[in-house]
C-alpha cells in the first residue's frame, strides 16, 4: 500500500515538472501572461525626446518574456524624467532617456520593487 502511495506522488510531482515545462518553453513563464497582453502599458508623463538630455542603458536581471518586458517599462516609465523606450528580456536591458543623471537609485528601487534585479546603469553620450 505504501508503495502505491509513494507512485502517486511522484506520478504527480512528474506531471507538475512537465506541465512547467511546456508552459516555460511556450513562452509563459508564469508571470501573469505571455506577449505582454494582461499588462496595460504606462506612457512617460513627457514624451518629447528633446526634454530629456541623458541617455543610458541598464542591466537588468530576471525578465524572462514579453511580460517581464512590458512590468518593467510600467515602473520606469512611471518614474518621473524617466522614458523607458526600450526593455529586453533578452538582452536583459533597458534604453533609457533620462532627464538628469542623479536619477540611478530611484530606477533601481522601481525595478526591484517589481521583482528584478538591477545591476547598473551605464550613461551613454
Amino acid at each position: 500500500m505504501i508503495n502505491v502511495v509513494i507512485i502517486a506522488v511522484i506520478a504527480v510531482i512528474a506531471v507538475f515538472a512537465i506541465r512547467n515545462t511546456v508552459k516555460r518553453f511556450g513562452g509563459d513563464c508564469g508571470c501573469g501572461g505571455s506577449g505582454g497582453s494582461s499588462v496595460i502599458p504606462v506612457e512617460p508623463a513627457d514624451k518629447n525626446a528633446a526634454n530629456y538630455p541623458f541617455s543610458a542603458l541598464a542591466t537588468i536581471n530576471g525578465m524572462t518574456c514579453s511580460n517581464c518586458e512590458m512590468r518593467v517599462k510600467n515602473a520606469l516609465n512611471s518614474l518621473d524624467g524617466v522614458w523607458a523606450k526600450k526593455v529586453s528580456h533578452k538582452k536583459n536591458s533597458a534604453e533609457l532617456l533620462l532627464k538628469s543623471k542623479d536619477s540611478a537609485e530611484a530606477i533601481k528601487a522601481a525595478v526591484e520593487k517589481g521583482g528584478y534585479g538591477f545591476e547598473g546603469l551605464v550613461y551613454g553620450s
